[in-house]
């Protein structure tokens, strides 16, 4: 071994070099050949095992450039063409058959990816798009089909057999599921289009399908179920994910359920982890990931898990790269997730495990900061089912190239030592790696310019069950009207912490707390509202959006009371995405965001314990592990911080006594379980409203509290809205699974403004009338505390009315001159590197007034200018401005030779502190002590009523949108 060094940097004893090597020491493979090695003996395991893989192009660019792997381009197709290939056995010497050329014309180019091995390793199943059209456009090309291969019969056949029906859709990354049904990640949405049509929104030109969300124009990948042998024409693909960013790689454990990595992207995140999925949609949980974004690397690019498998001792396999790797590749690791959720957070059971969650199996060092990597990097890795540390992997060995003379070279010290030298382009040969014996024996070796990926072992495995949703707790009932329920067990519970400062069992007991007195009255259920491609809608989005893109458009699906215990068990739409705000008697949010999008499988019942801080990586939304009774055996996440009722048969302390409990039951799960008859469910329903009734006092401790309802209707307590309410009569009325709350900014907020609010003394308090530039004789008058609620088109945004951007932005405020006849420009002192400017000669010396001052520069206000108490006006004498005098009373000049106006300082109080309202924070914005307290110079607490009110602070929590429904906005 010490000549193969030499002998592989020697172009003529290639050949020896290859013969050289039987069986590679992992340590040693920096010195060996850049495209690799052979063997004459070949691993007894695999030989008679048949493998498959796809064998392709590099994929370069017109200029010869590598086009890099985009993990969230999941639809990229390679028009340099690909093949799937089968060897009967792991060895050089064995043949490589073609078996996907005959499904087009000879000569198509095609692609091909993502090769998964039925249970009896006797089929493939991948995905597969063709033939090419040069003359089409990306987008005209043909869709991705999932195909499958039959071994024994030698029989390719395209799942999906109806043509039309296979093309509407991008169809990818298929696994199977242990009943024959096949689960892949595809842009059909299927149910999310249904849902959106019984929404009363737009549909396509598509009979009977309504718009595909989209993410930056691209079109979302969302989990669907496909019965190949019982719908072989695919008429009843079902989905069984929703959400506004990617779900893609699914993977299925031996527990039956579904293991994929979803991209985040809500709420301004951005992020990509592992969720897993029982196959019937049911139980989506967080598995592992979601804070480990920037591992395998020092430069912060963020990283993240492709190629998901489970091996024999239930660890994960993936392949750790960057999200957009330029070298089509990166390490191989093993993830713990059933003891970790994070690379430094062990489940609450493993706490005292020290070992991080994720380690690389790689013997030699892979390097993802995007220099040199002297091990090289993996395109895949397919674990064998022996129960060994072995794997058939595609690797490119470390290589260097001489940019001059485009020479490939080994990864030898000296060469590496050359700082002229470059990474060579990718060639991926295939190789069995054995991660802990420290060896590895090539397959398949790379060609110039060919790669191998996607490779696997066509071996048998053991069938795990078909997971599907817990059925001690899943409702048919519920099931048919396309709902399920949501149980909380706490919103006081944040990481397994009371959060209150009196403890939840005083908060829940009526005899010590009144309802009045309780932080969390209602929650609210908001649903992100789905955009629809430039194709389908071409609407304004810097319009749309109004002044922040960052929470998206949102509606509100409804709203139900918080028990006292701070449990909620609630009737929830199924097949959407959701999230929810903690709100008070007045629809205020007032406990922080909840970012992580929930989704319902109707009919079943979903449980989570509480609630976390947004920078929390205690694990929280994973369950544990049960037995095969349904026995909870692991605790993944903190105890509760609400055991609840600790004896059974008896009511909370000072209850309705009707209202019994059962051992561990929280308050939402009593009142549910009392108040089910005949088997339909108890559990609360929501509504658009803001409901409360106590049903919990016992009227012998004390009084009930007082009914509480605001209704956009308004009721005997408090008026409703006289401006268009944002639900229908109907959902107002009777909540259903399709209603909607949906507020945009001129539609519903902006008639608030210009509503007749008669005082009952002949006075009228319409908002308009004091907040405009025109008084009622249409004479120019300041808006009332530089507030102008006008609807005419704003001078930021034509397109938007002057009230949004007044409401939202701080503005320039406006001063009218003595004559009335027009506004003036405001000033403030010209301040650079805080030091205060003044006016100077020609000379650069300074200019003095008449008493020997030097006189301060000062420039135009701005919007966003802190320094509010300098704010200056141009003094005037009668209707002229005044200018500096000197002392023989002549106008002062400045270098240019112009006169020196004279500016004065305004009383602060007539300047806005800032926007009256922020997006997204409904309890920080000033606007509500304006209009329920007595703040100011004018009292207008009588002016708006709770209601109105309320609208106001649920359109700010969500975002402060100007349009939520896309449909609703203007057309580019």
């Amino acid at each position: 071994m010490p000549t193969l060094l030499t002998l592989c940097e020697i172009k003529p004893f290639i050949k020896i070099c290859r013969a050289c090597i039987l069986l590679i020491p992992l340590s040693l493979m920096t010195l060996s050949c850049g495209s690799g090695g052979s063997s004459q003996k070949q691993d007894p395991l695999v030989v008679d095992k048949p493998l498959a893989y796809v064998k392709r192009p590099v994929p370069v660019d017109n200029n010869n450039d590598i086009i890099s792997a985009n993990i969230l381009d999941p639809d990229a197709f390679s028009v340099n063409g690909a093949g799937l290939y089968i060897r009967d056995r792991a060895s050089q010497s064995a043949s490589e058959v073609n078996i996907t050329d005959s499904a087009f014309p000879s000569g198509s180019l095609y692609d091909v990816k993502d090769v998964e091995v039925s249970y009896d390793g006797r089929k493939l199943l991948f995905a597969m798009r063709g033939p090419l059209d040069p003359d089409a456009d990306d987008e005209d090309q043909p869709s991705w089909n999932i195909w499958e291969y039959d071994l024994d019969t030698g029989t390719l056949l395209r799942l999906i057999t109806d043509t039309i029906k296979a093309e509407d859709g991008q169809d990818i990354s298929p696994a199977y599921l242990a009943d024959g049904r096949i689960v892949f990640t595809s842009n059909r949405q299927v149910r999310s289009r249904s849902v959106l049509l019984d929404e009363i929104k737009p549909s396509t030109s598509t009979p009977g399908a309504g718009f595909s969300a989209t993410v930056d124009d691209d079109e979302i990948f969302n989990l669907h179920i496909l019965d190949p042998i019982n719908d072989p024409l695919g008429s009843n693909i079902k989905q069984i994910t929703f959400s506004q960013g990617h779900d893609l790689e699914p993977t299925v454990l031996s527990d039956g359920k579904i293991a994929f990595l979803r991209w985040d992207m809500n709420d301004g995140r951005d992020k990509l982890s592992i969720y897993t999925i029982n196959a019937d949609g049911s139980n989506l949980r967080i598995l592992y990931g979601y804070h480990s974004q920037q591992t395998g690397n020092t430069s912060n690019n963020q990283t993240t898990f492709i190629d998901l498998r489970e091996q024999s001792d239930g660890s994960l396999s993936a392949i750790l790269q960057e999200r957009e790797s330029a070298q089509l590749g990166g390490d191989i690791i093993a993830i713990n997730a059933q003891g970790f959720t994070d690379i430094n957070q062990p489940t609450n059971d493993n706490s005292g495990d020290t070992d991080p969650g994720q380690n690389s199996l790689s013997v030699g060092t892979v390097n993802l900061d995007g220099g040199i990597s002297t091990h090289g990097y993996f395109n895949s890795a397919y674990p064998l089912a022996d129960g060994s540390s072995r794997f058939l992997v595609s690797w490119n060995p470390c290589r260097l190239q001489d940019p001059v003379t485009d020479a490939i070279l080994a990864c030898s010290p000296t060469n590496l030592a050359n700082t002229a030298l470059t990474t060579a382009p990718p060639a991926y040969g295939l190789w069995v790696y054995d991660s802990a014996g420290g060896t590895q024996s090539p397959v398949a070796s790379a060609q110039l310019g060919q790669m191998y990926t996607d490779a696997v072992i066509m071996e048998s495995r053991a069938l795990p069950p078909v997971s599907e949703a817990n059925q001690a707790t899943f409702d048919p009932e519920l099931e048919d009207v396309g709902v399920a329920v949501l149980h909380i067990r706490s919103v006081y519970d944040t990481d397994g912490n009371d959060t209150t400062t009196s403890g939840i069992d005083v908060m829940a007991d009526p005899a010590q707390t009144l309802a009045a007195a309780r932080p969390a009255r209602f929650l609210r259920l908001i649903k992100p509202v789905s955009i629809p491609s430039e194709d389908i809608l071409d609407f304004n989005t810097d319009v749309a959006f109004g002044i922040s893109q960052a929470r998206g458009m949102r509606e509100i699906l409804g709203y139900t009371p918080i028990e006292p215990d701070g449990s909620i068990k609630v009737q929830a739409p199924a097949d959407v995405a959701f999230y929810f705000d903690v709100v008070n008697d007045k629809g205020e949010r007032v406990m922080p965001l909840h970012r992580n999008l929930l989704q319902l499988k109707a009919g079943e019942t979903y449980e989570c314990k509480g609630c976390h801080t947004a920078n929390s990586t205690i694990p929280h939304g994973r369950d544990g592990d049960v037995d095969t009774s349904g026995q909870l055996i692991t605790l993944t996440e903190p105890p509760t911080a609400n055991p609840g009722a600790a004896q059974i048969g008896l009511p909370f302390p000072n209850t309705e006594p009707a209202l019994f409990a059962e051992s561990g039951e929280t308050m939402g799960e009593v009142y549910a379980r009392i108040n089910t008859i005949a088997d339909v469910s108890g559990a609360r329903t929501l509504d658009t409203g803001l409901v409360y009734t106590d049903d919990w006092t016992d009227p012998t401790v004390r009084a009930k509290d007082t009914d509480y309802n605001l209704l956009y209707s308004g009721d005997i307590n408090f008026a409703g809205l006289t401006s268009p309410a944002p639900a229908s009569s109907g959902c107002q009325t009777t909540w259903q699974a399709v209603c909607r709350i949906v507020i945009n900014y001129q539609d519903q907020i902006q008639p608030l403004w210009e509503v007749d609010r008669l005082d009952g003394m002949g006075g009228n308090n319409k908002c308009v009338a004091c907040h405009s530039r025109l008084d009622a004789m249409n004479n120019l008058q300041q808006p009332a505390g530089q507030l102008e609620l006008t609807n005419g088109p704003s001078t930021a945004e034509p397109l938007h009315y002057t009230s949004y951007h007044e409401l939202l932005e701080q503005d320039i405020p406006q001063i009218i001159n003595p004559d009335g006849d027009a506004f003036l420009p405001l000033f403030v002192f010209d301040v650079v590197n805080n030091a205060q400017q003044f006016y100077l000669d020609i000379n650069g010396d300074q200019i003095l007034d008449m008493n020997g001052a030097p006189i301060p520069r000062v420039r135009t206000f701005s919007p966003g200018d802190d320094n509010v108490a300098n704010i200056r006006i141009q003094s005037f004498t009668g209707n002229v401005v005044d200018i500096y005098l000197d002392a023989m009373g002549d106008p002062i000049l400045d270098a240019a030779n112009n006169p020196i106006e004279i500016t004065i300082p305004i009383d602060p109080s007539d300047i806005p502190n800032g926007p009256a309202m922020r997006v997204s924070n409904a309890a920080g914005s000033s606007f509500f002590d304006k209009m329920e307290g007595n703040a100011g110079t004018v009292d207008h607490s009588a002016f708006m009523s709770i209601n109105e009110l309320r609208m106001i602070r649920e359109w700010l929590d969500i975002g402060g949108q100007y349009y939520n429904n896309p449909f609703d906005a203007p057309l580019n």
